[in-house]
């Protein structure tokens, strides 16, 4: 273990990574792969109008009074703007897996892709769960 750290120590020490602004900015999206774990409810390819027209919808239907209307209403949002979301990854992701299979790739890839589905499933009963939480707040 001791010989892993020590090369793992002169490799950091080897590349330290980005320097300027706009290599750090880059980098600091790597690990934003489908946006599922994401802190933010847009991600920078989503349309900032249409999110916040979305928002509108809802303060215009559910009409919140009070800060935690307004917070439960904005949970409730936010949530249905990711579940947009999660469905159109299960749509791509069943139609790689139909392909994959059609193509006769190697099991192991099938199960990769099975198990991306299988998450993406478990992402949306998950985000479907917290809504109904709010929503019957």
């Amino acid at each position: 273990m001791t010989f892993l750290t020590n090369r793992n120590r002169a490799n950091e020490n080897a590349s330290p990574g980005p320097r300027s602004d706009d290599g750090k900015a880059r980098s600091s999206q790597n690990s934003l792969k489908n946006g599922l774990y994401s802190k933010s409810a847009i991600l920078p390819d989503e349309d900032r109008e249409e999110y916040l027209a979305h928002g509108v919808s809802f303060v215009v239907d559910l009409q919140p009074v009070g800060p935690t209307q307004c917070e439960l209403m904005q949970v409730i949002s936010d949530s249905m703007w990711r579940l947009r979301r999660v469905r159109a990854l299960e749509s791509n992701q069943t139609h790689r897996v139909s392909q994959i299979v059609i193509g006769n790739a190697n099991s192991s890839l099938q199960m990769q892709e099975v198990n991306t589905l299988e998450s993406i499933g478990r992402h949306e009963q998950r985000l479907q769960n917290g809504m109904l939480k709010a929503s019957n707040n």
